[in-house]
């Protein structure tokens, strides 16, 4: 088969752990080997979730996430491939939940091959869908996002993306409780995370989020041309009647309909 692994994703709440730095610089040095025995180009690092981590200075931060670029940068003299850290800011991120904030530490770190994983559903889950609301909306989401992405195209470079995940979600129908919450102990979007995502435009399992627009912005505008990723989590994936291969065919089906949406943008703006 003829198969590229895009990134290894291996460190949770890495930075700012009450871990000790010796005990987690030998794990990630351990898996940038791996990643570059296996050729993966990326080590996926989502931004910590842990609250802890709050109490580590800003500073500490950015040494913490400089000593574990520096660990994917190729040593003198060798013939060593570079490993780009992505840091990807998640919805429930307990510091850089946001892509502003994480793209601030980026430049802290100031590596270059330190840079972002842009995934659609935590900007999404952060300015636009509610899980938790009858309607799936968080009121004001649409001017939200247009100033996010607004705001993309003004401070961000495609150079500073390390890859980007395209990942919509299902309707909750019924919107998650606040029981539900509690017993899962998560934020509602982690909690919607990991029963209720699904690939762009995935009409059959109830996908709602206004992709068309961000997806725009991140592969046309900014003019990303690197690793694009489609994301599912789902509750149906537990079914056994689908395998990789029934998800492989729908992630194609979608990533066509990506193009097909896009191809539709640029001939109405050529009209």
């Amino acid at each position: 088969m003829d198969l590229a692994i895009i990134s290894v994703a291996a460190l949770e709440n890495w930075e700012g752990s009450q871990t000790s730095l010796s005990l987690r610089m030998r794990e990630a040095i351990e898996w940038i080997r791996i990643a570059r025995i296996i050729g993966a180009p990326i080590l996926q690092v989502p931004a910590s979730f842990e609250d802890a981590s709050l109490l580590v200075s800003e500073d500490e931060i950015v040494h913490q996430l400089r000593l574990l670029a520096d660990c994917g940068l190729p040593r003198f003299g060798s013939d060593e491939s570079t490993v780009e850290i992505a840091y990807e800011p998640m919805a429930w991120s307990v510091r850089s939940d946001t892509w502003q904030h994480a793209l601030y530490i980026k430049r802290r770190v100031g590596r270059p091959n330190f840079k972002l994983c842009l995934d659609t559903y935590h900007i999404l889950a952060k300015l636009w869908g509610d899980c938790s609301s009858p309607d799936g909306r968080i009121p004001g989401g649409d001017a939200a996002l247009e100033r996010s992405l607004f705001q993309t195209l003004n401070l961000m470079k495609a150079e500073d993306v390390s890859f980007v995940q395209l990942s919509d979600a299902a309707l909750a129908q019924p919107p998650v409780t606040i029981a539900q919450l509690r017993e899962a102990g998560k934020h509602p979007s982690w909690y919607w995370c990991s029963k209720g995502r699904c690939f762009p435009y995935q009409k059959s399992l109830g996908a709602y989020l206004p992709m068309t627009d961000i997806i725009r912005t991140w592969l046309i505008e900014l003019g990303w041309s690197g690793w694009v990723s489609m994301e599912i989590f789902h509750s149906s994936m537990a079914q056994q009647d689908r395998g990789p291969g029934f998800w492989a065919f729908h992630g194609r089906t979608s990533w066509d309909k990506v193009k097909m949406e896009m191809a539709k943008d640029v001939r109405s703006a050529r009209l």
